[in-house]
């Protein structure tokens, strides 16, 4: 095995002496791979990690996963490099927006808990419709930054967990390679932003 850096590289893929194309689809081979096995986990095994297979629930079952996507010594350094940043980055969002997901259904005991504590927060100031229209209208603000994971997880889900069918379902102003790492991105970078607010 060869490994050569470029030092001068401006990206981390230029350092690697890869192609802009070859990082994009190692990035979302990292991401798409990490959905997979967690949409495995919930769908499939009903969160029981104990039960499900070691390639799902581990982060080296995930890496291996993803070195099938790898054409040369290259691409896997590139890939066992990146692997860590962008694998936990897809799980902190996926555990946000499940955390998410389950605040905003009404029959959950958290949205009604809520609900419970704007009550007694406010008194007799709102009627229980307008109680429940303002929590709405607060959820749904903090939520819509994870409106393009819902899409994407569905996605997902309908390819089958196959890479290449996902992407051969994605609509042409859809940015191939690129789209599930942009999705990460703008997320965490929406979430950043509430904790600023």
């Amino acid at each position: 095995m060869e490994i050569t850096f470029n030092h001068d590289g401006v990206k981390i893929y230029d350092s690697f002496k890869l192609t802009k194309e070859q990082g994009e689809k190692l990035d979302s081979v990292i991401m798409f791979e990490t959905i997979v096995a967690d949409r495995i986990l919930e769908v499939h095994y009903e969160g029981d990690r104990e039960n499900a297979p070691r390639e799902i629930q581990t982060k080296t079952g995930v890496l291996s996963r993803c070195l099938k996507y790898t054409s040369n010594d290259q691409e896997k350094m590139y890939l066992a490099y990146a692997f860590v940043n962008k694998h936990n980055a897809t799980i902190a969002v996926l555990a946000a927006y499940e955390a998410m997901s389950r605040v905003t259904e009404k029959d959950s005991a958290l949205y009604s808990s809520m609900i419970e504590s704007a009550r007694e927060h406010f008194g007799d100031k709102f009627s229980e419709k307008e109680l429940q229209e303002k929590m709405e209208d607060m959820l749904s603000s903090k939520t819509r930054p994870f409106k393009p994971m819902r899409k994407l997880v569905r996605q997902i889900d309908n390819s089958n967990y196959d890479y290449t069918l996902f992407k051969s379902m994605l609509d042409d102003e859809e940015n191939g390679d690129a789209y599930i790492s942009e999705i990460i991105e703008d997320i965490v970078e929406n979430v950043k932003g509430m904790n600023k607010d």
